[in-house]
C-alpha cells in the first residue's frame, strides 16, 4: 500500500532541531529524493490524515519539545488508516530500553542517527529501498547504525 517508485516517495521527517532537519534534507536531495518536514507533531499529524502527499515512509525523532518521538508514533498508530505507515525512529539514543519500546510502539525501523551527511545518505538509500509490504521485522535488522 506505501510502496512507491523511487522518484515518487515522500519522504515525511519530523525533528524539532533545524539543523538535524537541514542535514537530512540535504542527504536526502543529494540522492534526489525530497523530504516534507515537520518541526511540530500537530503539523505532521494534520499533513498525513490531509494528503497530498501520501508519505511512504516517516521518520521520527524521538527527543523533541512538543511531543516526544513515543507520543507521536501513539498519534500516528491511533488512526486506522495509517496502521501500516512504515515509521523509523530516528534518533542519536542506543539505549535497548528505548529501543524495545519503540518495537513494541509498532515502529518498522530503529536508526541510531549518524552525524556525517554520507552516513545520513546511506540510511536514506537504505531506508527508501525496503519493500516495505514485504519486510518483516526481526532482531537482526530492527536497528540499523551506519
Amino acid at each position: 500500500m506505501f510502496t512507491q517508485p523511487n522518484n515518487q516517495q515522500n519522504i515525511f521527517y519530523i525533528d524539532d532541531d533545524p539543523d538535524d532537519l537541514w542535514l537530512f534534507k540535504e542527504a536526502a536531495k543529494s540522492l534526489g529524493k525530497s523530504v516534507t518536514a515537520f518541526r511540530q507533531s500537530e503539523q505532521l499529524l494534520n499533513a498525513m490524515l490531509s494528503p497530498p502527499p501520501t508519505p511512504s515512509v516517516v521518520f521520527v525523532d524521538l527527543n523533541m519539545g512538543d511531543r516526544s518521538g513515543f507520543e507521536v508514533v501513539e498519534d500516528i498508530r491511533q488512526h486506522q488508516k495509517l496502521l501500516s505507515l512504515p515509521l523509523v525512529i530516528y534518533s542519536t539514543s542506543d539505549n535497548r530500553k528505548t529501543i524495545e519500546t519503540c518495537r513494541k510502539l509498532g515502529t518498522a525501523l530503529y536508526v541510531i542517527k549518524p552525524a556525517k551527511m554520507k552516513a545520513i545518505s546511506k540510511v536514506i538509500q537504505h531506508v527508501t529501498s525496503i519493500d516495505w509490504n514485504n519486510h518483516q521485522i526481526t532482531d537482526e535488522n530492527f536497528v540499523i547504525k551506519i
